[in-house]
């Protein structure tokens, strides 16, 4: 029974996701720390949480310098462009409830926008997103992190084939003992709780992910 409860709880961990923390304490020093934070967090959609637990997510990455945090920040708004200002409109998806475009400005700006809707006299009423560089003294915040999604994955595959194999045999095991049919049907309901538990790890590692965390006022 022990046993059973060891695998159990190794499982359990393992589906639950691994992660990985780190602090200046863990570089020789504060600028290595620095460093490979901006390697790391390049690109990334991170969440950075302030000292008083509020966050918000920066989609294209963050980066340190001088003690302070640099991130895009995205504002959507709501805008009318005149067929007048329009050089040329490059649509992009399939989607005509949703549709998205590049919109060639003839003087020479590019807008992206969603949610593209041309009205009868050629004006597009859309979606603009605007970027903000924002800039933040890292006093300020408590942590900064980001997930793996791919890198979640084989640690709940483990977990979960070694759930549900566990399961699998706990399962048949009291269905041999409760009935006087063959092994046939308990080795069917053994299987299938065991390839449940698989498929289940790995969605589950998919949606949890592994996940970084950088900690600057633990």
């Amino acid at each position: 029974m022990k046993y059973t409860n060891f695998i159990f709880t190794l499982a359990i961990l393992s589906i639950i996701g691994c992660s990985s923390t780190y602090t200046a304490s863990n570089f020789s020093t504060k600028q290595k720390f620095y460093e490979h934070f901006n390697k790391s967090a390049q690109d990334k959609v991170v969440k950075i949480t302030l000292n008083n637990d509020s966050s918000f997510t920066a989609n294209t990455g963050a980066s340190i310098s001088n003690d302070s945090l640099y991130y895009i920040s995205e504002v959507k708004k709501d805008e009318v462009i005149k067929r007048s200002e329009i050089k040329d409109i490059k649509y992009v998806g399939t989607d005509m409830s949703n549709l998205s475009a590049v919109v060639f400005l003839k003087n020479g700006q590019e807008e992206r926008t969603e949610k593209v809707n041309l009205l009868s006299d050629s004006t597009l009423y859309t979606v603009i997103t605007t970027k903000i560089n924002n800039v933040m003294a890292l006093k300020n915040i408590k942590k900064v992190s980001y997930k793996n999604r791919w890198l979640g994955i084989p640690f709940s595959f483990v977990g979960g084939t070694v759930l549900g194999w566990s399961m699998g045999v706990f399962v048949s095991g009291i269905f041999n003992n409760n009935t006087q049919k063959s092994t046939h049907n308990a080795d069917n309901i053994y299987l299938t709780i065991w390839g449940a538990g698989t498929i289940g790890g790995v969605i589950l590692g998919l949606a949890e992910g592994y996940t970084y965390t950088y900690q600057f006022n633990p």
